[in-house]
C-alpha cells in the first residue's frame, strides 16, 4: 500500500530527490519573463507602497495566513489583473501525485489559471515562516501540473 505524504511536509531536498528538480543559475533562463516588461506607473508604485505599509503595520502581532492573504496577496493579485478575464483565480485546489510507493497530497491556497495554463501558484504561510517553508510545497504543485494537467488530480 502506498504511503500518503502531505505536500506541506515536503522539504526542498524531498522535492529535488523525488521529482528530479534542479536549480537553474543561467540568467538567460526564461528571458521572456524578464525582457520588455512594462514600466511600473506612479499609481502602481503608490499601490505597492500601501500594501507594504499595511503589512509592516500588522507584523508586530501573530498573523494567521488568511490575514496575510487579505493584506498582501489580494491587493497584489488585483494589481496584476489576475481577478479579470482572461484569468480565473481559484482557491483550495486539491492536488495529488501518485507512484507505486507513495501519494503526495495537498491543497493549493490560490491558483490563477488562463485556460489550462497555471499562471500563478500561491502557497501562503503565517508571517512567522520564511519563504523556505512554502517553497517546496509550491514547487511540488507546479511540478505536479506539468505532468497531470490543471484539473488538480
Amino acid at each position: 500500500m502506498a504511503q500518503v505524504i502531505q505536500a506541506s511536509e515536503l522539504t526542498l531536498h524531498d522535492v529535488k530527490e523525488k521529482f528530479n528538480l534542479q536549480q537553474v543559475e543561467d540568467e538567460q533562463f526564461f528571458r521572456e519573463w524578464q525582457d520588455d516588461l512594462p514600466e511600473v506607473t506612479d499609481a502602481e508604485k503608490q499601490w505597492l507602497d500601501r500594501v507594504k505599509a499595511d503589512f509592516i503595520s500588522i507584523i508586530e502581532y501573530p498573523l494567521h495566513e488568511e490575514v496575510v492573504k487579505m493584506v498582501v496577496l489580494a491587493p497584489l493579485l488585483s494589481l496584476a489583473g489576475f481577478f479579470r478575464y482572461p484569468f480565473h483565480p481559484d482557491a483550495e485546489v486539491q492536488v495529488a501525485a501518485k507512484d507505486e510507493e507513495e501519494i503526495v497530497r495537498g491543497k493549493i491556497d490560490v491558483l490563477v489559471l488562463k485556460q489550462q495554463l497555471w499562471v500563478a501558484v500561491v502557497e501562503a504561510k503565517n508571517k512567522q515562516f520564511s519563504v523556505d517553508k512554502a517553497l517546496p510545497q509550491a514547487l511540488f504543485y507546479m511540478l505536479k501540473n506539468q505532468n497531470q494537467g490543471s484539473n488538480g488530480c
